[in-house]
């Protein structure tokens, strides 16, 4: 297989290892989990309309958009379902991926360096086989239970998966509807990617939150145990994702609305309630008609409100991304900026700048962070 790679500036061919092929855009695993995704998310979406709007039309949900959200706040239930579908459609597919230096720690991911190499972007079991490291360190068995048991992954054969295997899985992506300025989750990488929509949108399956966070604190909480940031990982509302909840799709997540709200929502450990995260939501998308430039900050904890809406597929670079956000603070006057520059230059990606500092240099910062109310 033939991919390419940046060196002093031009662009050259280069040669992958045989091992390692390029896998077909769709494996036939992944074919049949997408199949029987779609069927379970339309019957699973459609039985829980009538509970959304229900919710919709609720005192404390009317009263929570008159204080912060006037233009939407006289629709009916079945208009408000309606923005909210249409923002779904179109909020961001975002993935933030590390420079080949940065000590990140969650997950094996591709590079930016990586990236300008390679013809499809790979998921996280197909790098940590392109650089032999271990399945059973990291995030790797937490990744791969709730790939198992969240989104229905046919397992691995043996300890360490066959290359085809790998190539069975997804790509983890936040789904940005409540616009944030680095698109993903800033503590992930440097760089955040954002897919072109309308060539993945058929491949995508939806998680009301973080799986990672729900197979830990739900299915799985002896492994939260081991997480070297434990006492910042959130008191999840387990009930409020039942375990046979099916995932759902860009065009079937009315059953993912409420779990999505209430996920976060651990009446034991805190006095939030789901008017609590309704809010943060509609104050910051699209659906409020609130001005970009007028959204209220997020805290860490909001930072993790998205939907998981990740790709079961092997897309093909460059034409699968859209554009890419770069952080300034990181990246403005560094070799791994130049790269991402030269990169994006290469495959015609637009690459704005945010402006606020994303990754996480301390727990100190978390710590703060986690301390917003």
């Amino acid at each position: 297989m033939v991919a390419a790679r940046w060196w002093r500036g031009v662009f050259a061919p280069l040669v992958l290892a045989s091992p390692f092929p390029t896998p077909p855009q769709h494996t036939q695993d992944q074919v049949s989990v997408l199949e029987l995704s779609r069927a379970k998310a339309k019957a699973a979406s459609e039985a829980a309309t009538p509970q959304v709007l229900s919710f919709f039309d609720s005192v404390g949900f009317r009263e929570m958009l008159k204080g912060c959200c006037t233009e939407v706040a006289n629709l009916t239930a079945e208009e408000l379902l309606q923005r909210y579908r249409a923002e779904a459609q179109v909020a961001e597919l975002a993935h933030a991926l590390p420079a080949p230096g940065e000590s990140i720690g969650v997950f094996s991911d591709v590079t930016t360096t990586e990236v300008g190499e390679l013809p499809w972007f790979p998921n996280e079991f197909e790098v940590a086989l392109m650089h032999n490291r271990s399945m059973s360190e990291g995030a790797a068995p937490i990744n791969d239970i709730a790939q198992k048991e969240i989104f229905g992954c046919k397992p691995f054969a043996g300890p360490k998966p066959t290359w085809t295997e790998a190539s069975s899985r997804l790509i983890y992506i936040a789904h940005n509807m409540r616009r944030l300025d680095s698109g993903s989750e800033p503590f992930f990488g440097d760089l955040t990617v954002v897919f072109n929509s309308s060539r993945v949108k058929d491949s995508v399956v939806i998680a009301p939150y973080d799986t990672g966070l729900y197979t830990m604190m739900c299915l799985r909480p002896e492994m939260s145990g081991h997480h070297k940031m434990k006492k910042f990982l959130p008191h999840l509302n387990c009930s409020a994702w039942p375990v046979n909840l099916p995932v759902g799709t860009l065009d079937y997540l009315d059953h993912l609305i409420l779990p999505n709200l209430a996920a976060p929502v651990n009446s034991s450990v805190t006095n939030r309630t789901i008017l609590d995260t309704a809010r943060e939501l509609y104050t910051r998308s699209g659906m409020s008609k609130i001005d970009y430039q007028d959204v209220p900050a997020l805290d860490l904890r909001s930072l993790g409100g998205y939907m998981e809406s990740n790709i079961m597929a092997n897309p093909r670079l460059p034409e699968v991304v859209k554009f890419g956000i770069g952080n300034f603070d990181t990246l403005f006057g560094t070799k791994d900026g130049q790269e991402v520059r030269k990169i994006s230059q290469r495959f015609k990606w637009p690459l704005p700048p945010w402006l606020q500092s994303g990754m996480v240099p301390t727990i100190d910062w978390l710590d703060a962070l986690m301390t917003v109310a």
